[in-house]
Protein backbone atom coordinates (compact mmCIF):
# COMPACT_ATOMS: atom_id res chain seq x y z
CA UNK A 1 0.00 0.00 0.00
CA UNK A 2 2.56 2.00 -0.74
CA UNK A 3 0.61 4.32 -2.58
CA UNK A 4 -1.78 5.32 0.30
CA UNK A 5 -0.24 7.95 2.17
CA UNK A 6 -1.76 10.41 5.00
CA UNK A 7 -0.16 12.89 7.48
CA UNK A 8 -0.92 13.43 10.80
CA UNK A 9 0.88 14.60 13.96
CA UNK A 10 2.23 12.13 16.15
CA UNK A 11 3.19 13.18 19.91
CA UNK A 12 5.52 11.32 22.02
CA UNK A 13 6.38 12.39 25.37
CA UNK A 14 9.83 13.13 26.31
CA UNK A 15 10.24 14.12 29.73
CA UNK A 16 7.62 14.41 32.74
CA UNK A 17 8.32 18.42 32.21
CA UNK A 18 6.10 17.70 29.37
CA UNK A 19 7.91 18.50 26.70
CA UNK A 20 6.57 17.01 23.11
CA UNK A 21 8.49 16.27 19.70
CA UNK A 22 6.25 15.95 16.43
CA UNK A 23 6.46 13.36 13.67
CA UNK A 24 5.01 14.09 10.48
CA UNK A 25 4.05 11.86 7.33
CA UNK A 26 4.44 7.66 7.74
CA UNK A 27 2.68 5.17 5.30
CA UNK A 28 -0.62 3.76 6.68
CA UNK A 29 -0.55 1.66 9.51
CA UNK A 30 3.33 2.21 9.54
CA UNK A 31 4.38 2.00 13.71
CA UNK A 32 7.08 4.99 14.45
CA UNK A 33 8.23 6.43 17.01
CA UNK A 34 10.49 9.87 17.11
CA UNK A 35 14.20 8.61 17.41
CA UNK A 36 15.44 5.44 18.41
CA UNK A 37 16.54 7.33 21.76
CA UNK A 38 13.13 8.69 22.86
CA UNK A 39 11.48 7.70 25.89
CA UNK A 40 7.64 7.37 25.62
CA UNK A 41 5.45 7.24 28.69
CA UNK A 42 2.77 6.69 26.42
CA UNK A 43 1.63 4.53 23.74
CA UNK A 44 -0.63 5.00 20.47
CA UNK A 45 -3.31 2.78 18.24
CA UNK A 46 -2.51 2.39 14.84
CA UNK A 47 -5.06 1.46 12.08
CA UNK A 48 -3.69 -0.63 9.26
CA UNK A 49 -6.40 -0.49 6.05
CA UNK A 50 -4.87 -4.12 4.61
CA UNK A 51 -4.91 -3.66 0.86
CA UNK A 52 -7.74 -0.94 0.71
CA UNK A 53 -7.82 0.98 -2.83
CA UNK A 54 -9.20 3.72 -1.51
CA UNK A 55 -10.51 5.92 1.64
CA UNK A 56 -8.30 6.92 4.74
CA UNK A 57 -7.35 5.13 7.89
CA UNK A 58 -9.49 6.25 11.42
CA UNK A 59 -7.24 8.34 13.31
CA UNK A 60 -6.71 7.93 16.74
CA UNK A 61 -5.19 11.29 18.79
CA UNK A 62 -4.85 9.65 21.83
CA UNK A 63 -1.82 8.48 23.80
CA UNK A 64 -2.70 5.99 26.05
CA UNK A 65 -1.47 4.77 28.95
CA UNK A 66 -1.02 0.89 30.25
CA UNK A 67 -4.62 -0.51 31.45
CA UNK A 68 -6.50 2.51 29.43
CA UNK A 69 -9.56 1.30 27.28
CA UNK A 70 -9.49 1.71 23.52
CA UNK A 71 -12.68 2.22 22.02
CA UNK A 72 -12.02 0.47 18.24
CA UNK A 73 -13.44 2.55 15.82
CA UNK A 74 -15.68 2.08 12.45
CA UNK A 75 -14.31 3.24 9.18
CA UNK A 76 -15.00 6.90 8.81
CA UNK A 77 -12.72 7.14 6.32
CA UNK A 78 -14.31 5.06 3.71
CA UNK A 79 -11.63 2.50 3.04
CA UNK A 80 -12.82 0.38 0.58
CA UNK A 81 -11.38 -2.83 -0.99
CA UNK A 82 -13.36 -3.92 -4.15
CA UNK A 83 -16.06 -5.79 -3.50
CA UNK A 84 -15.14 -6.67 0.17
CA UNK A 85 -16.45 -5.18 3.46
CA UNK A 86 -14.77 -4.02 6.74
CA UNK A 87 -15.92 -6.25 8.96
CA UNK A 88 -13.69 -4.86 11.93
CA UNK A 89 -10.12 -5.13 13.06
CA UNK A 90 -7.68 -7.49 14.73
CA UNK A 91 -4.69 -7.19 16.52
CA UNK A 92 -1.78 -10.21 16.35
CA UNK A 93 -1.81 -9.90 20.79
CA UNK A 94 0.80 -12.43 22.56
CA UNK A 95 0.33 -14.86 19.75
CA UNK A 96 -3.28 -14.57 19.76
CA UNK A 97 -5.36 -13.19 16.69
CA UNK A 98 -8.33 -11.32 18.35
CA UNK A 99 -10.91 -10.01 16.45
CA UNK A 100 -12.81 -6.72 16.67
CA UNK A 101 -15.60 -4.98 15.67
CA UNK A 102 -17.05 -1.04 15.89
CA UNK A 103 -17.31 -0.23 19.43
CA UNK A 104 -15.10 -3.35 21.23
CA UNK A 105 -12.69 -1.93 23.85
CA UNK A 106 -9.52 -3.22 23.75
CA UNK A 107 -7.18 -2.82 27.06
CA UNK A 108 -3.73 -0.71 26.21
CA UNK A 109 -0.51 -3.11 27.08
CA UNK A 110 3.25 -1.91 26.99
CA UNK A 111 3.47 -1.15 23.74
CA UNK A 112 1.83 0.42 20.66
CA UNK A 113 -1.00 -1.47 19.28
CA UNK A 114 -1.72 -1.54 15.67
CA UNK A 115 -5.61 -2.85 13.98
CA UNK A 116 -5.24 -3.98 10.86
CA UNK A 117 -8.47 -3.94 9.05
CA UNK A 118 -10.63 -7.95 8.53
CA UNK A 119 -11.94 -7.93 4.65
CA UNK A 120 -14.89 -10.29 4.20
CA UNK A 121 -16.72 -10.99 1.36
CA UNK A 122 -20.30 -8.86 1.57
CA UNK A 123 -23.37 -10.16 3.85
CA UNK A 124 -26.20 -9.95 2.17
CA UNK A 125 -28.05 -6.70 3.16
CA UNK A 126 -25.09 -4.77 4.69
CA UNK A 127 -24.59 -0.89 2.38
CA UNK A 128 -22.64 -0.92 -0.53
CA UNK A 129 -20.46 1.62 0.24
CA UNK A 130 -19.42 2.07 -3.74
CA UNK A 131 -22.77 3.75 -4.13
CA UNK A 132 -22.62 7.38 -2.51
CA UNK A 133 -25.73 9.80 -3.45
CA UNK A 134 -25.67 12.86 -2.76
CA UNK A 135 -27.21 14.22 0.79
CA UNK A 136 -29.90 16.28 -0.96
CA UNK A 137 -31.54 13.21 -2.18
CA UNK A 138 -34.30 12.62 0.97
CA UNK A 139 -37.70 13.65 -0.98
CA UNK A 140 -36.43 10.40 -3.99
CA UNK A 141 -40.11 9.24 -4.42
CA UNK A 142 -38.82 6.22 -6.93
CA UNK A 143 -36.17 4.92 -9.42
CA UNK A 144 -35.61 3.08 -12.39
CA UNK A 145 -32.53 1.36 -13.56
CA UNK A 146 -32.04 2.06 -17.54
CA UNK A 147 -30.67 -0.75 -19.83
CA UNK A 148 -27.24 1.23 -20.10
CA UNK A 149 -26.97 0.93 -16.25
CA UNK A 150 -27.54 4.63 -15.00
CA UNK A 151 -30.39 5.10 -13.18
CA UNK A 152 -33.23 7.54 -13.45
CA UNK A 153 -34.78 8.77 -9.81
CA UNK A 154 -38.05 11.25 -9.46
CA UNK A 155 -39.56 12.86 -6.54
CA UNK A 156 -39.75 16.21 -4.31
CA UNK A 157 -36.07 17.48 -5.31
CA UNK A 158 -34.97 20.43 -6.91
CA UNK A 159 -31.44 20.21 -6.89
CA UNK A 160 -29.12 17.01 -6.74
CA UNK A 161 -25.43 17.85 -5.10
CA UNK A 162 -26.28 20.95 -5.49
CA UNK A 163 -27.30 21.28 -9.36
CA UNK A 164 -30.74 22.10 -10.31
CA UNK A 165 -33.19 18.78 -11.52
CA UNK A 166 -36.56 19.71 -10.71
CA UNK A 167 -37.95 16.61 -9.51
CA UNK A 168 -35.97 14.08 -11.88
CA UNK A 169 -32.65 13.27 -12.32
CA UNK A 170 -30.28 10.66 -13.82
CA UNK A 171 -26.89 9.43 -12.08
CA UNK A 172 -24.37 7.08 -12.89
CA UNK A 173 -23.99 3.71 -10.62
CA UNK A 174 -22.01 5.20 -8.26
CA UNK A 175 -24.20 7.98 -7.45
CA UNK A 176 -22.27 10.75 -8.93
CA UNK A 177 -24.84 13.01 -11.35
CA UNK A 178 -24.98 12.13 -14.90
CA UNK A 179 -25.18 15.96 -16.46
CA UNK A 180 -25.75 14.82 -20.18
CA UNK A 181 -29.71 14.22 -18.93
CA UNK A 182 -30.62 17.82 -18.36
CA UNK A 183 -34.57 18.22 -18.12
CA UNK A 184 -34.11 22.10 -18.51
CA UNK A 185 -37.07 23.27 -16.84
CA UNK A 186 -39.10 19.89 -16.25
CA UNK A 187 -42.46 19.37 -15.28
CA UNK A 188 -44.63 21.84 -13.36
CA UNK A 189 -45.30 19.37 -10.75
CA UNK A 190 -44.58 15.77 -9.26
CA UNK A 191 -43.79 12.88 -11.19
CA UNK A 192 -45.35 9.33 -10.21
CA UNK A 193 -43.82 6.91 -12.69
CA UNK A 194 -41.19 6.47 -14.81
CA UNK A 195 -40.43 3.32 -17.62
CA UNK A 196 -37.66 3.36 -20.24
CA UNK A 197 -39.14 1.84 -23.46
CA UNK A 198 -36.79 -0.56 -25.85
CA UNK A 199 -35.50 2.51 -27.94
CA UNK A 200 -34.14 4.12 -25.15
CA UNK A 201 -36.86 6.78 -24.58
CA UNK A 202 -38.53 7.59 -21.62
CA UNK A 203 -42.21 7.63 -20.18
CA UNK A 204 -43.10 9.26 -17.09
CA UNK A 205 -46.87 10.06 -16.01
CA UNK A 206 -47.45 12.28 -12.91
CA UNK A 207 -49.25 15.05 -11.33
CA UNK A 208 -47.81 17.34 -13.82
CA UNK A 209 -49.79 19.35 -16.94
CA UNK A 210 -46.68 20.96 -18.62
CA UNK A 211 -42.85 20.03 -19.79
CA UNK A 212 -40.42 22.33 -20.07
CA UNK A 213 -43.24 24.93 -20.90
CA UNK A 214 -45.10 22.30 -23.17
CA UNK A 215 -48.54 20.79 -22.25
CA UNK A 216 -48.37 17.55 -20.95
CA UNK A 217 -51.00 16.27 -19.10
CA UNK A 218 -50.15 13.16 -16.66
CA UNK A 219 -48.00 11.66 -19.37
CA UNK A 220 -45.53 12.66 -21.31
CA UNK A 221 -42.09 10.86 -23.17
CA UNK A 222 -38.87 12.38 -23.08
CA UNK A 223 -35.65 11.72 -25.33
CA UNK A 224 -32.44 9.82 -23.58
CA UNK A 225 -31.01 13.33 -22.61
CA UNK A 226 -33.77 14.78 -21.24
CA UNK A 227 -35.76 16.80 -23.72
CA UNK A 228 -39.36 16.32 -24.46
CA UNK A 229 -40.31 14.11 -26.90
CA UNK A 230 -42.50 15.21 -29.38
CA UNK A 231 -43.62 12.56 -31.33
CA UNK A 232 -45.73 10.57 -28.13
CA UNK A 233 -48.58 13.10 -28.29
CA UNK A 234 -51.33 11.91 -25.51
CA UNK A 235 -53.45 14.94 -26.60
CA UNK A 236 -55.73 15.54 -23.53
CA UNK A 237 -54.68 12.32 -21.72
CA UNK A 238 -55.67 11.56 -18.91
CA UNK A 239 -59.05 13.48 -17.02
CA UNK A 240 -58.29 14.89 -13.49
CA UNK A 241 -60.66 13.29 -11.24
CA UNK A 242 -58.35 12.93 -7.92
CA UNK A 243 -55.40 15.45 -8.52
CA UNK A 244 -53.73 12.91 -6.45
CA UNK A 245 -53.12 10.00 -8.26
CA UNK A 246 -53.84 10.15 -12.18
CA UNK A 247 -51.63 7.38 -14.06
CA UNK A 248 -50.01 5.52 -10.66
CA UNK A 249 -48.79 2.51 -12.96
CA UNK A 250 -47.04 1.96 -16.57
CA UNK A 251 -46.76 -1.19 -17.79
CA UNK A 252 -45.20 -2.75 -21.88
CA UNK A 253 -45.96 -5.31 -23.67
CA UNK A 254 -44.09 -7.10 -26.06
CA UNK A 255 -45.37 -5.15 -29.16
CA UNK A 256 -44.71 -1.88 -27.74
CA UNK A 257 -47.67 -0.58 -26.59
CA UNK A 258 -48.36 0.57 -23.31
CA UNK A 259 -50.63 -0.22 -20.85
CA UNK A 260 -51.52 2.69 -18.16
CA UNK A 261 -53.55 2.10 -14.77
CA UNK A 262 -54.41 4.49 -12.06
CA UNK A 263 -57.22 6.98 -11.27
CA UNK A 264 -58.70 8.03 -14.20
CA UNK A 265 -62.08 7.89 -16.13
CA UNK A 266 -61.15 8.92 -19.84
CA UNK A 267 -58.20 9.44 -21.94
CA UNK A 268 -58.19 11.98 -24.46
CA UNK A 269 -61.39 12.52 -23.98
CA UNK A 270 -62.33 8.73 -24.45
CA UNK A 271 -64.02 6.76 -21.63
CA UNK A 272 -61.55 4.46 -20.34
CA UNK A 273 -62.18 3.33 -16.65
CA UNK A 274 -58.73 3.44 -14.37
CA UNK A 275 -56.83 1.31 -17.25
CA UNK A 276 -55.95 1.46 -21.38
CA UNK A 277 -53.87 0.64 -23.67
CA UNK A 278 -51.78 3.67 -26.08
CA UNK A 279 -49.96 2.89 -28.86
CA UNK A 280 -46.15 3.85 -29.26
CA UNK A 281 -46.86 7.27 -29.90
CA UNK A 282 -48.99 8.16 -26.64
CA UNK A 283 -52.79 7.94 -28.60
CA UNK A 284 -55.40 5.45 -27.60
CA UNK A 285 -55.62 2.28 -28.82
CA UNK A 286 -59.15 1.03 -29.14
CA UNK A 287 -58.48 -2.41 -30.03
CA UNK A 288 -58.10 -2.60 -26.50
CA UNK A 289 -61.41 -2.24 -24.93
CA UNK A 290 -62.27 -3.13 -21.23
CA UNK A 291 -65.78 -2.40 -21.41
CA UNK A 292 -67.10 -1.06 -18.05
CA UNK A 293 -63.34 -1.68 -16.40
CA UNK A 294 -62.98 -2.06 -12.85
CA UNK A 295 -64.69 0.04 -10.96
CA UNK A 296 -62.69 1.81 -8.65
CA UNK A 297 -58.32 2.32 -9.08
CA UNK A 298 -55.74 0.70 -10.28
CA UNK A 299 -52.34 0.02 -8.78
CA UNK A 300 -50.01 -2.73 -10.52
CA UNK A 301 -50.11 -3.95 -14.07
CA UNK A 302 -48.35 -6.92 -14.78
CA UNK A 303 -47.98 -8.53 -18.59
CA UNK A 304 -47.92 -12.39 -18.61
CA UNK A 305 -45.48 -14.31 -21.02
CA UNK A 306 -48.57 -15.48 -22.77
CA UNK A 307 -49.84 -11.68 -23.67
CA UNK A 308 -52.48 -12.27 -20.45
CA UNK A 309 -52.27 -9.10 -18.51
CA UNK A 310 -52.22 -9.77 -14.59
CA UNK A 311 -54.45 -6.63 -13.34
CA UNK A 312 -54.42 -5.24 -9.39
CA UNK A 313 -55.98 -2.54 -7.13
CA UNK A 314 -58.84 -1.72 -5.13
CA UNK A 315 -61.67 -2.79 -7.43
CA UNK A 316 -64.23 -5.59 -6.53
CA UNK A 317 -65.60 -5.52 -10.12
CA UNK A 318 -64.66 -5.72 -13.58
CA UNK A 319 -66.70 -4.36 -16.73
CA UNK A 320 -69.59 -5.78 -13.59
CA UNK A 321 -68.52 -8.33 -12.95
CA UNK A 322 -67.37 -9.92 -9.76
CA UNK A 323 -63.61 -9.26 -9.56
CA UNK A 324 -61.73 -8.85 -6.10
CA UNK A 325 -58.74 -6.51 -6.11
CA UNK A 326 -57.12 -8.93 -9.02
CA UNK A 327 -57.96 -10.01 -12.04
CA UNK A 328 -56.15 -11.57 -15.51
CA UNK A 329 -57.47 -10.21 -18.79
CA UNK A 330 -57.01 -10.87 -22.04
CA UNK A 331 -54.81 -8.98 -24.75
CA UNK A 332 -57.80 -7.14 -26.07
CA UNK A 333 -58.78 -6.35 -22.91
CA UNK A 334 -61.77 -8.65 -22.07
CA UNK A 335 -61.48 -10.74 -19.03
CA UNK A 336 -59.90 -14.48 -18.16
CA UNK A 337 -62.92 -16.24 -16.92
CA UNK A 338 -60.24 -19.13 -16.22
CA UNK A 339 -58.51 -16.83 -13.52
CA UNK A 340 -61.08 -16.50 -9.82
CA UNK A 341 -59.62 -14.37 -7.99
CA UNK A 342 -59.22 -15.77 -3.67
CA UNK A 343 -58.86 -11.83 -2.92
CA UNK A 344 -61.60 -10.76 -0.58
CA UNK A 345 -64.06 -8.31 -1.39
CA UNK A 346 -63.04 -4.06 -0.89
CA UNK A 347 -59.07 -5.17 -0.67
CA UNK A 348 -56.15 -3.64 -2.23
CA UNK A 349 -53.55 -4.83 -4.03
CA UNK A 350 -50.37 -2.60 -4.40
CA UNK A 351 -47.98 -4.98 -6.39
CA UNK A 352 -48.07 -7.73 -8.19
CA UNK A 353 -45.29 -10.88 -9.22
CA UNK A 354 -45.33 -13.52 -11.19
CA UNK A 355 -42.70 -16.14 -10.62
CA UNK A 356 -41.06 -18.57 -13.44
CA UNK A 357 -43.71 -21.16 -12.76
CA UNK A 358 -46.44 -18.75 -13.07
CA UNK A 359 -47.33 -18.81 -9.52
CA UNK A 360 -48.58 -14.88 -8.25
CA UNK A 361 -47.04 -13.01 -5.63
CA UNK A 362 -49.37 -10.26 -4.05
CA UNK A 363 -48.38 -7.79 -1.68
CA UNK A 364 -51.60 -5.12 -0.79
CA UNK A 365 -53.86 -5.06 2.09
CA UNK A 366 -56.35 -7.76 1.64
CA UNK A 367 -57.60 -10.79 3.24
CA UNK A 368 -58.63 -13.71 1.25
CA UNK A 369 -62.05 -15.77 1.02
CA UNK A 370 -60.77 -18.62 3.42
CA UNK A 371 -62.60 -16.86 6.41
CA UNK A 372 -59.48 -16.08 8.69
CA UNK A 373 -59.81 -13.71 10.56
CA UNK A 374 -56.25 -11.71 10.39
CA UNK A 375 -55.10 -9.83 8.00
CA UNK A 376 -52.27 -10.61 5.24
CA UNK A 377 -50.03 -8.59 3.17
CA UNK A 378 -47.91 -10.67 1.05
CA UNK A 379 -49.60 -13.87 -0.19
CA UNK A 380 -49.09 -16.75 -3.36
CA UNK A 381 -51.54 -17.53 -5.64
CA UNK A 382 -51.47 -20.18 -8.27
CA UNK A 383 -51.93 -19.25 -11.63
CA UNK A 384 -55.46 -19.84 -11.37
CA UNK A 385 -55.77 -17.44 -8.27
CA UNK A 386 -56.86 -19.99 -6.12
CA UNK A 387 -54.68 -19.49 -2.72
CA UNK A 388 -51.12 -21.41 -2.89
CA UNK A 389 -51.25 -22.60 0.49
CA UNK A 390 -47.69 -24.12 0.45
CA UNK A 391 -46.30 -20.33 0.64
CA UNK A 392 -45.96 -19.21 4.08
CA UNK A 393 -48.17 -15.53 3.84
CA UNK A 394 -47.03 -12.19 6.02
CA UNK A 395 -49.17 -11.34 8.27
CA UNK A 396 -47.03 -8.47 8.85
CA UNK A 397 -48.80 -4.71 8.44
CA UNK A 398 -47.28 -2.19 6.35
CA UNK A 399 -45.73 -4.46 3.11
CA UNK A 400 -45.94 -2.02 0.39
CA UNK A 401 -43.31 -3.53 -1.79
CA UNK A 402 -42.14 -6.65 -3.05
CA UNK A 403 -39.36 -7.71 -5.43
CA UNK A 404 -38.17 -11.09 -7.24
CA UNK A 405 -34.47 -11.97 -7.27
CA UNK A 406 -33.74 -14.73 -9.98
CA UNK A 407 -33.28 -17.31 -7.58
CA UNK A 408 -36.93 -17.31 -6.39
CA UNK A 409 -36.19 -14.98 -2.97
CA UNK A 410 -38.27 -12.09 -2.34
CA UNK A 411 -36.99 -8.62 -0.65
CA UNK A 412 -40.50 -7.12 1.06
CA UNK A 413 -40.07 -3.78 1.95
CA UNK A 414 -42.31 -1.41 3.90
CA UNK A 415 -43.13 0.11 7.39
CA UNK A 416 -43.16 -2.99 9.55
CA UNK A 417 -40.19 -3.40 12.45
CA UNK A 418 -40.78 -7.37 13.29
CA UNK A 419 -42.03 -9.64 10.21
CA UNK A 420 -44.89 -12.47 11.14
CA UNK A 421 -44.15 -14.18 14.75
CA UNK A 422 -40.44 -13.69 13.97
CA UNK A 423 -38.71 -11.21 17.21
CA UNK A 424 -36.15 -10.04 15.45
CA UNK A 425 -35.63 -6.46 14.44
CA UNK A 426 -35.91 -6.11 10.51
CA UNK A 427 -37.15 -2.26 10.63
CA UNK A 428 -38.71 -2.19 7.34
CA UNK A 429 -36.74 -4.64 4.93
CA UNK A 430 -36.88 -8.19 5.00
CA UNK A 431 -35.66 -11.37 2.68
CA UNK A 432 -38.19 -14.31 2.55
CA UNK A 433 -37.41 -17.86 0.56
CA UNK A 434 -39.52 -19.15 -2.14
CA UNK A 435 -41.52 -20.76 0.39
CA UNK A 436 -42.49 -17.45 2.75
CA UNK A 437 -40.30 -18.10 5.13
CA UNK A 438 -37.62 -15.57 6.25
CA UNK A 439 -34.35 -16.09 5.10
CA UNK A 440 -32.14 -15.75 7.62
CA UNK A 441 -28.91 -15.13 5.59
CA UNK A 442 -30.07 -11.43 4.77
CA UNK A 443 -29.19 -9.27 7.85
CA UNK A 444 -29.91 -6.08 7.18
CA UNK A 445 -28.27 -4.62 10.76
CA UNK A 446 -30.46 -1.46 12.18
CA UNK A 447 -31.93 -1.48 8.32
CA UNK A 448 -33.82 1.90 7.28
CA UNK A 449 -34.24 4.45 10.39
CA UNK A 450 -35.63 7.84 9.98
CA UNK A 451 -36.86 10.62 11.93
CA UNK A 452 -38.26 9.36 15.81
CA UNK A 453 -38.98 5.45 15.26
CA UNK A 454 -40.51 5.83 12.27
CA UNK A 455 -38.87 4.47 9.08
CA UNK A 456 -40.60 3.13 5.85
CA UNK A 457 -39.38 1.62 2.55
CA UNK A 458 -41.67 1.89 -0.96
CA UNK A 459 -39.47 1.03 -3.47
CA UNK A 460 -37.05 -2.03 -3.74
CA UNK A 461 -35.49 -2.60 -7.30
CA UNK A 462 -32.51 -5.11 -7.84
CA UNK A 463 -29.68 -4.19 -10.78
CA UNK A 464 -28.64 -6.97 -13.05
CA UNK A 465 -25.31 -7.82 -11.02
CA UNK A 466 -28.00 -8.46 -7.73
CA UNK A 467 -27.18 -5.24 -5.68
CA UNK A 468 -30.39 -4.26 -4.14
CA UNK A 469 -31.31 -0.65 -4.53
CA UNK A 470 -34.06 0.50 -1.50
CA UNK A 471 -36.08 3.99 -1.88
CA UNK A 472 -37.58 5.20 0.98
CA UNK A 473 -38.68 7.67 4.18
CA UNK A 474 -35.06 7.25 5.48
CA UNK A 475 -32.21 9.23 6.94
CA UNK A 476 -29.89 5.98 7.34
CA UNK A 477 -29.88 2.58 6.87
CA UNK A 478 -27.84 0.19 8.88
CA UNK A 479 -26.56 3.63 10.48
CA UNK A 480 -24.72 4.41 7.31
CA UNK A 481 -26.37 8.04 6.07
CA UNK A 482 -28.21 7.45 3.11
CA UNK A 483 -31.28 9.98 2.58
CA UNK A 484 -34.22 8.24 1.14
CA UNK A 485 -32.18 5.84 -1.16
CA UNK A 486 -29.48 3.44 -0.21
CA UNK A 487 -28.09 0.35 -2.50
CA UNK A 488 -27.43 -2.91 -0.52
CA UNK A 489 -25.43 -6.31 -1.21
CA UNK A 490 -27.06 -9.20 -1.83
Amino acid sequence: MSGLKFSFIVLSILSLSGAFTACSEGIMGQQWRCGENDVQLGFRVFYYPNKATSGSVPVDDIIYQTGDEVIIQGNPGRLINGDLCLKGWYVLDEGVETYYTVGNRYRVGNRDLTLTALWVPPMPGYVDTTFEPAFDTQYIDGMTIQKNGKILIFGGFKKYDGIDRKYIARIYATGILDTTFDPGIGPDDLIKTVKEQDNGKIIITGHFTSYNGIKRNGIARLNSDGSLDDLFNPGDGPDNIDPDSLISVVELQNDGKILIGGNFTSYDGVPRNYIARLYINGSLDSSFNPGRGPNAYVTSIKVVNDEKILVGGQFWLYDGKKANAIVRLNNDGSLDNTFNSAVGTYDVVYGILVQADRRIIINGHFQPITGEDKHTYVYRLNNNGSIDNSFEPCRTWGAYHAALQDDGKIIIGGSFTQYNSDIANYNSIVRINADGTIDETFDPGNGACGFGDYSSIYQVVIQKNGKIFIIGDFIKYNDVTRPGIVRIWN
